[in-house]
């Protein structure tokens, strides 16, 4: 991830891969928290998934989860099972019952609270949702700041951290919005190509270095990685040959 962002010195490739990651870390929270009911027991606390001192906001809106990661945290496999099957015959109705969450727009993720089984159920068929309770972070990312394991209000420590991931999708959402700010980056619009697409053409010269020039700038990064790995490991004070890997007689 750090090589990567070295890597990339312009500010929208920087800011895109950004984005890339935010989503992709949203998906992985998602499905880790969809299915433990199936091999766990036990209710996964809520403080977990908590940014601390975030200003409540009364702004609330209906939306799919669709378009968001979503933990929905189910924690009781009869309820699961029975939404399961309701889902299933009689498909999802938000108006018949009270489904909640809330939304945080820059890091694209909600944390449902009300109706987890429900909603749960009706995602995995694409037509989940709830009333969001809209909790930007922007206004929070001059004075609250994490390094993964505490949260920090104003520099002074605030709270553990509950979930890792929770930490890591606010730094990076305070990353992307710095690069924002920096510079006004506008993303092209985006769509599903359902058409067979033709043979792709072959690559020119050019395109074919970049991306062996970035292949290249990864593998050393990995390298070094290793190498410090091997060092505090202590290979060459047991006798390993560093250049061959081969144990010196």
């Amino acid at each position: 991830m750090k090589s990567t962002l070295n890597y990339e010195k312009g500010v929208a490739a920087r800011a895109a891969f950004l984005d890339f990651a935010i989503h992709a870390i949203g998906r992985e929270l998602e499905a880790e928290t969809t299915a433990p009911t199936l091999h766990l027991s036990g209710e996964v606390p809520d403080e977990r998934f908590e940014i601390p001192n975030i200003p409540v906001n009364e702004e609330s809106r209906k939306a799919s989860l669709s378009a968001y990661n979503a933990i929905t945290r189910p924690w009781y496999t009869v309820r699961l099972r029975t939404a399961v099957r309701q889902i299933f015959e009689h498909g999802f109705r938000q108006e018949e019952g009270y489904f909640t969450g809330t939304l945080y727009p820059e890091i694209n993720l909600v944390a449902v609270s009300d109706g987890r089984h429900h909603l749960t159920a009706a995602s995995m068929k694409g037509t989940a949702s709830a009333k969001f309770w809209v909790t930007p972070l922007t206004p929070c990312f001059d004075t609250l700041r994490t390094d993964g394991a505490f949260w920090y209000f104003s520099e002074k420590q605030d709270a553990p951290v509950g979930e890792y991931r929770i930490a890591v999708l606010y730094e990076l959402a305070r990353q992307k919005q710095a690069l924002n700010q920096s510079e006004a980056i506008s993303e092209p619009p985006h769509g599903a190509d359902t058409i067979e697409q033709p043979p792709e053409e072959p690559w020119d010269a050019a395109a074919l270095l970049q991306f062996k020039n970035e292949e290249i700038f990864c593998l050393r990064q990995e390298v070094e990685i290793l190498k410090r790995h091997v060092e505090r490991l202590g290979g060459s004070s047991r006798g390993i040959d560093k250049p061959t890997g081969r144990t010196r007689e």
